[in-house]
Order: C-alpha cells, then sequence, then structure tokens
C-alpha cells in the first residue's frame, strides 16, 4: 500500500515543513522542501554580484557562461505576451550526453575518415590483389572471442530476469521455460536482461557484450529465410530479439537505441508475415483429459499466449521508440486489432491442473461479461477462449473484458502513440486535444484501482507498470511538445532557432505551460510516495526526465516580472487548474469513494496547493524542489542503464556545466 504522505506544516520563520525533519528517506527529505511561503529572497546571489571578488581564491569568472535561470517570481498571468522581447539564454551543448545519438557528435566522423585524403592515382578499371584481398577481409564478419562468464553469473541473471524483468514486462513463460541446446540465444538474451537489474559497470559491460553478440548472430545468420518458417526455432529467435529490443532501449548506450529502432521494422514484419496481429482461432480446452494430455494442451496454449505478447510488446516498443525519437510510430494505435493476451495470474499459474482450472474459470467470467457488456467489447462467437479474444476497435482499448493490465497497458501507450503522431505531422487541433482528453478520461474511470496503484497492502500485483504516473505523462505529452523543449535546452548545441525560442516563451506564457507543470508535480510527487523497488516499468526513468524537462525550460526560459504580479498569481493558476477536466475527476473520484479512488489522497491536495508556491519561487527553491528531486530518484532506479544517462542530463541542467 502506498504510504501516505505526512500531514504538511509550515514553520513561519523559516518556510521549512516540520514533517521534513522525521522523514527517513533522504529523498522524500529533499522532496518535501517545498518553497517558503514568503517571496523574500535577500540571502540569494543577485544578478548584479561582482564575482571577481572571488578571483584572489583560484575561481575564474566562469559563471558567466553558464545557462541563465531567471530568479524572478513567475511569468506573465495567463494569455498575456512578454512586452518586450527576451534576451536568449545561454544553453550548455548537450549532444554528447544525450540519450539519443544526435549529428555531429562523433569527433572522428570527419571528411577524411570517409573518403580518402587523396585521389587514386590507379584507374578505376584495375584492381589488384591487395585491394581484392582486402575486399574479402571486408566481407567476412569480425571474429570476437570476448569468454562467457561463469556459469554462476549468468544463472544469477536468469534468476532476476525471471523475478524482476519478466515481471515487469511479462514475455516468457516462467514454469515451463527450461534452457536448452535449440534455445541457446533466447537464453543469452535473457541474461543480458538479467544485468540491467545488477547496475555495477562490469554487469553492464557483460549485458552489453551479450546484447551485441546474439543481435549480430541473429543478423549474420540467413534469418531471413528461416524465421518465415513457423516452428520453435523462429519463436526462440523472435522471443531473443524481443527481449533484446527491450535491453537497447533500456541501455546506456545511445547506440544500442539506434539498433533497437533499426530493427523494429525488421519483427513488425515478421509478426505480420506470421499473422500476429490477426484473429487466431480460440483455443478449446476439453474436459476430462489425462495428465499427459493436459500438460501437452497447456505448453500448445503458453506457445500461442507468448506469440500474442510478442504481438502486444512490439506496439508497446513502437510507443516508446516514438516518445524517445519524437517521431510517428509505425503502428495506426488508433485502429486495427490488437490480440487480448490472459491476467497474469493465469499466465504464471506453475502446473497444468492449476492453470486449467484457472483457464475454465476465466472462461466462464468472459462468458458472463460477453452477455451483459453493453460497451461493445465481445468474446469471439462466445468461445470459452481466454488468450484470443478481441478487443474493441478504438482508441482506448482497456482490456478489462480479461482483467489483463498487459492490455490496459498497451491501451495508454497507444493514447501517447497518437499524441506524438499528431505533433510530428501538425494534426494536434482542438479537436484532437478534446479527443485525447476523453481518451484519458475514459482510460481512468474504466480501469480498476489495482491497474492503477503501485502497491496494494503490501502484496506485489502487477505494479511495475506504473500506469498512474504514465497518465500522468500522457496529459504532459498532450500540453507541450517536448520535442521542441529539448531542442530548446540544448539537445542538438547551442543554436537555438528563434521560432522554437519563440515556441517556448508562447508555452510558458499559456495556461498549458501550468497544466502540464500541474502533471510532471504530479507524476513526481507519486514516484516519491512509491516504494521504489528493483521493479522498473519500460517507460518510468523517461517519464521522469520530461517531467524535468518540463521544469527545467520553464526555468530557463519565464521571463522577468515585478513582484506585484506575484501576489496576485497563485490564485491565478489555481482556478483554471481546478476547472481542468481531470482534476474534476479526481475530485469526484475521491468524494464519490468509488473504485477509481486516486491512490494517495494527501498527494492530490498537496500538489494542487503546492505548484503556485513553486510557479512563485525563484529558481534555487524551484530546482531544488524539481530537479533535484528528480535526479536523485533516477540514480537510484533498478533499471540502472538509460535511467544514469537522464540522470546525467539533468545533473547538466542543475550545474550548468556536461563535463
Amino acid at each position: 500500500m502506498l504510504p501516505s504522505p505526512p500531514v504538511v506544516e509550515y514553520d513561519v520563520r523559516s518556510g521549512a515543513r516540520e514533517d521534513c525533519l522525521s522523514v527517513d528517506n533522504p529523498l522524500e527529505a529533499l522532496a518535501c522542501t517545498d518553497p517558503p511561503a514568503y517571496s523574500s529572497t535577500h540571502w540569494l546571489l543577485e544578478d548584479d554580484f561582482d564575482f571577481t571578488v572571488f578571483e584572489h581564491l583560484g575561481f575564474s569568472n566562469a559563471l558567466e557562461s553558464q545557462p541563465v535561470c531567471h530568479d524572478n517570481v513567475s511569468g506573465p498571468p495567463f494569455g498575456q505576451a512578454p512586452e518586450k522581447p527576451e534576451q536568449q539564454p545561454a544553453v550548455s551543448d548537450l549532444r554528447r550526453l544525450w540519450y539519443v545519438q544526435t549529428a555531429d557528435v562523433d569527433p572522428e566522423a570527419s571528411s577524411g575518415a570517409v573518403t580518402p585524403a587523396t585521389k587514386a592515382t590507379a584507374s578505376l578499371e584495375d584492381i589488384d590483389e591487395a585491394y581484392r584481398d582486402k575486399l574479402a577481409r571486408t566481407l567476412r564478419p569480425p571474429i570476437r572471442d570476448e569468454p562467457l562468464p561463469s556459469i554462476e553469473f549468468l544463472n544469477l541473471c536468469i534468476h532476476l530476469f525471471f523475478t524482476r524483468f519478466n515481471v515487469a514486462l511479462p514475455l516468457i513463460h516462467g514454469p515451463t521455460f527450461r534452457p536448452q541446446n535449440s534455445n541457446a540465444l533466447l537464453v543469452l538474451s535473457i541474461c543480458s536482461a538479467g544485468c540491467l537489474s545488477l547496475g555495477s559497470e562490469m554487469a553492464s559491460k557483460i549485458g552489453s557484450m551479450l546484447f551485441e553478440r546474439v543481435n549480430k548472430t541473429i543478423l549474420v545468420a540467413p534469418w531471413e529465410r528461416a524465421l518465415p518458417r513457423s516452428n520453435d526455432h523462429t519463436w526462440n529467435i523472435a522471443k531473443a530479439a524481443m527481449i533484446g529490443q527491450t535491453y537497447a532501449l533500456t541501455s546506456a548506450d545511445t547506440a544500442h537505441r539506434t539498433t533497437a529502432a533499426a530493427y523494429h521494422g525488421s519483427m513488425i514484419s515478421l509478426a505480420r508475415h506470421h499473422k500476429l496481429f490477426s484473429r487466431a482461432p480460440p483455443f478449446r480446452l476439453a474436459d476430462d483429459l489425462s495428465a499427459e494430455l493436459l500438460d501437452k494442451a497447456w505448453r500448445s496454449w503458453v506457445k500461442q499466449e507468448e506469440l500474442r505478447r510478442v504481438a502486444v510488446l512490439l506496439y508497446i516498443h513502437d510507443a516508446e521508440i516514438a516518445a524517445l525519437f519524437h517521431h510517428e510510430p509505425t503502428f495506426r494505435h488508433n485502429a486495427g486489432f490488437i490480440p487480448a493476451v490472459c491476467s497474469q495470474e493465469l499466465f504464471s499459474a506453475p502446473t497444468a491442473a492449476i492453470w486449467a482450472s484457472l483457464f475454465r474459470a476465466e472462461a466462464r467470467a468472459a462468458q458472463f461479461h460477453s452477455g451483459h457488456c453493453k460497451t461493445g467489447i465481445l468474446d469471439q462467437a462466445g468461445t470459452a477462449d481466454v488468450g484470443a479474444r478481441t478487443q474493441s476497435i478504438g482508441t482506448v482499448r482497456t482490456g478489462l473484458s480479461n482483467q489483463s493490465m498487459f492490455n490496459v497497458y498497451n491501451s495508454l501507450c497507444g493514447i501517447a502513440a497518437s499524441i506524438c503522431e499528431c505533433w510530428h505531422l501538425d494534426l494536434l487541433s482542438s479537436t484532437m486535444v478534446n479527443k485525447f482528453e476523453s481518451d484519458l478520461l475514459t482510460w481512468y474511470a474504466s480501469s480498476p484501482k489495482a491497474f492503477k496503484a503501485s502497491n496494494d497492502h503490501g502484496k506485489q500485483t502487477e505494479s511495475p507498470f506504473s500506469l498512474l504516473p504514465l497518465w500522468h505523462y500522457t496529459f504532459i505529452a498532450l500540453s507541450t511538445n517536448l520535442d521542441l523543449l529539448e531542442l530548446a535546452v540544448g539537445r542538438e548545441g547551442t543554436d537555438i532557432a528563434s521560432s522554437t525560442s519563440e515556441y517556448v516563451r508562447s508555452w510558458i506564457a499559456s495556461s498549458d505551460s501550468k497544466r502540464c507543470l500541474l502533471h510532471a508535480l504530479f507524476l513526481q510527487n507519486l514516484m516519491v510516495s512509491t516504494n521504489i523497488g528493483a521493479l522498473v516499468a519500460l517507460h518510468t526513468p523517461r517519464i521522469l526526465f520530461s517531467a524535468a524537462l518540463c521544469w527545467y525550460c520553464y526555468m530557463l526560459y519565464r521571463p522577468d516580472s515585478s513582484p506585484q504580479s506575484a501576489r496576485s498569481f497563485p490564485d491565478l493558476v489555481l482556478e483554471p487548474l481546478n476547472s481542468l477536466p481531470e482534476i474534476q475527476l479526481l475530485r469526484e473520484s475521491r468524494s464519490s469513494r468509488s473504485a477509481n479512488v486516486y491512490p494517495v489522497p494527501n498527494i492530490f491536495d498537496q500538489t494542487l496547493s503546492t505548484l503556485p508556491q513553486l510557479l512563485g519561487a525563484n529558481s534555487a527553491g524551484m530546482q531544488a524542489s524539481t530537479l533535484c528531486v528528480i535526479e536523485s530518484m533516477l540514480r537510484r532506479l533498478g533499471m540502472a542503464g538509460i535511467s544514469l544517462r537522464f540522470a546525467d542530463i539533468i545533473q547538466a541542467f542543475i550545474f550548468g556545466d556536461v563535463d
């Protein structure tokens, strides 16, 4: 069960929260350091401070070259544009630090490295034996002779995979999986994913080595001729590739994410060839089967269920890649058929007998639901199939007909991917915004509380999907163009286009920025109040970074304003925020004590009351309450790869230096 934040009381003299004194977790203590109620900043350095007084101590006046965050009290009121052009703030060149590869960051990628320095003297028609030998060596794949880790370490990685990675993203059926000669590449791919949970530099190197060896082996082999065959070898390769794709998306190496984006299309082509996105015939479980036949039926069902999960995971990867690279997704997430997978309880049944009992129980429940469903979500001709039922065709595919969190997770990812597509294609009109708002509200209202809460009375559920923070992130993506915000902070260098800076300043002056920052604060407070253990959702590091990005852009580009406008600023913030449809939904669900109540009620009131104080704070107070908290969370996540990359970027935001 999520711990309820303590009652907040402020000391009038110091502006500190008394509850912070008893917080055992230093991260929570940092998170509850809200800005003081008063606006005095007399103990902070001013812009006109003479920094030359420090030169005799050996310090140069380097502060002048760092990015400038205005220490004003707030931005202009809603709808009011800056009266005069703002000076372009200095930003750092973050290309070398960024989480995906950017252009012109490799110092060795000069013209001479690609083309010969001198013009060839020989005729183009003539080649000698040395040239031929060089061509032969070029065609021969390089031989890598890194030794495999010990059996003890490989077994540790397999254990970590099934107890952490495969719980956060359940793809492999643990009860029936056995390492064999026929699935050697799958075993190595499982080991590489298990290395993500260790966090050490040595484990990171081993995981990277295993991923690259498996990936190259699959590509070097004539997979395009072998994979079209529907056999166990094909599916083992496909599952190994899907695990490798997930590893690449969460790795600390930016080149691995490029590999994942490039290989994504090949996996989609394979899935389409084998009709994984088509309606499969229902699985029928006969009565009075012998133990041997029941075990055979169980394993046959497992194979079909894993392939359905491969198809759903391709949609989730597609949404993640679109968000990381800020381009349109490959799939149309708001149309078409997506397979429905079974519940986690059924998927993790340890024996064939237990599986059969759960299967028949869920089949009866599904038939009952089909007969009383009024939303159009029906089973296939009333069959007793659990894993291959269809879902409604539309933006919101809740998957509630079989209580599958995997499908609920995918439906929310699909909304975010569709928003990313509209931003990229410049189709995000007011009509589309209203449509996405409706989709998000429907998703929240129709999803059970257990699917949104992070913990349930101490019992480990399917919580690693971290759905409620992702729901808040989707509102962030709807309220601002994250691609332009990344450009504005130096993703592609210090030369910021005027159109980019104008968009950011216009966004700051609009009500969209306040809505965006409200959801960023909700996201942050939810993650702080959650016991972050070893189970980390695929998207968690990315959405935390997006929240920090929004705060940093707001601090970096907000214009100067007078203290007079600051006194009325909190009132101007709260009134429009309280009228937002998602805030009204959250408030109504709390007052009605419905099953969809916000998991930690105190967070709701605390976040709404804290946002105006943060917006009225100086940059130091705002950074301490947002960027510093998010950086600390990213560094303590169980996913040590990309989360540390995000933390390093936020560290550059704070210190203004990439070195």
